[in-house]
């Protein structure tokens, strides 16, 4: 984990460099004397040479100081803090939404397999996975806000009732792709389980279809499913900086989005140290989890 973490804190910082533009001109507008913008230059180092600046950026990092933004005037860490449960929230409500639609769609798609109920989830998954998330999310707000009036436009709500009422079409819009993907996994490991000859000589014995789906069919096919989610858990992390544009969610993704065109170097540089973390622990959780749901795991 610690060798990846540094390796993307090293690629992000020297990206951010590469951007155009200047975060002194930022700060102090476009028409001002030289010397306040060398003056500047010199405070945040950018006078230095590059390998100088990412040594003072590591020694911040180490010490716990993730830097300080410019443009808000604050401790980069304390916007994350503030910001980073709403970016949680929206991810763990897609993923939860993904899992309850993916979990009867994917089972029914192998259990009627190349039926007309298939062929119609097929065609439905297909579609989705064409649909960029704006275009879902513009959808959704057409339908369910517009003219439903059922769930706000935008906004993020105080009580946990009114997060999750103003979270739901966010999260919805999320879950729509990654439940096709997980539908799609669910649907294909099925079938080939259901193909193997230990299922189809338990049926010769007489064990009832709904026992062995219940206890063979469908715990084999989990493993798989699992790691479909962990996968997919990560794309999603990284997919709310547009649903949280769309919907006006103040979350990191937002937050991101916002330091990058201010050229908030350390802002931006923290963000992305935050997203590096979640994605590798999610894929160590991921992995953790594999023992659990099929135990020939904990002692190979």
């Amino acid at each position: 984990m610690i060798p990846i973490v540094f390796g993307i804190s090293a690629i992000v910082f020297l990206s951010m460099r590469l951007v155009p533009g200047d975060i002194c001109y930022r700060i102090h507008g476009i028409k001002v004397a030289p010397e306040v913008i060398e003056n500047c230059r010199q405070q945040l180092s950018l006078d230095q040479p590059i390998y100088v600046q990412y040594y003072r950026y590591l020694e911040g990092l180490l010490a716990g100081n993730l830097g300080y933004s410019l443009i808000f005037r604050r401790p980069a860490l304390e916007l994350i803090l503030e910001r980073l449960p709403v970016t949680l929230y929206l991810a763990m409500f897609s993923m939860l939404l993904a899992v309850l639609i993916s979990m009867p769609v994917g089972i029914l798609a192998a259990v009627k397999r190349d039926s007309w109920v298939d062929h119609l989830i097929r065609g439905g998954t297909t579609l989705s996975l064409s649909l960029p998330h704006f275009v879902i999310a513009l959808g959704l707000m057409l339908v369910f806000s517009i003219r439903l009036k059922l769930f706000p436009v935008s906004g993020y709500g105080r009580t946990p009732a009114e997060v999750l009422h103003h979270l739901f079409l966010p999260s919805l819009t999320l879950a729509v792709t990654v439940a096709v993907l997980l539908a799609r996994g669910l649907r294909s490991s099925l079938i080939e389980i259901l193909g193997e000859d230990y299922i189809r000589t338990a049926r010769g014995k007489g064990v009832p279809r709904q026992l062995l789906f219940r206890r063979h069919s469908l715990p084999n096919a989990l493993v798989s499913y699992v790691s479909l989610i962990g996968l997919n858990l990560v794309v999603l992390v990284g997919a709310t900086v547009i649903v949280e544009q769309v919907f006006a969610l103040p979350g990191l993704g937002s937050l991101m989005v916002t330091s990058i065109f201010n050229r908030d170097y350390e802002v931006v540089q923290s963000i992305t140290l935050i997203f590096a973390l979640l994605v590798v622990a999610i894929n160590l959780i991921t992995d953790l989890s594999y023992a659990y749901i099929d135990p020939r795991i904990r002692y190979e």
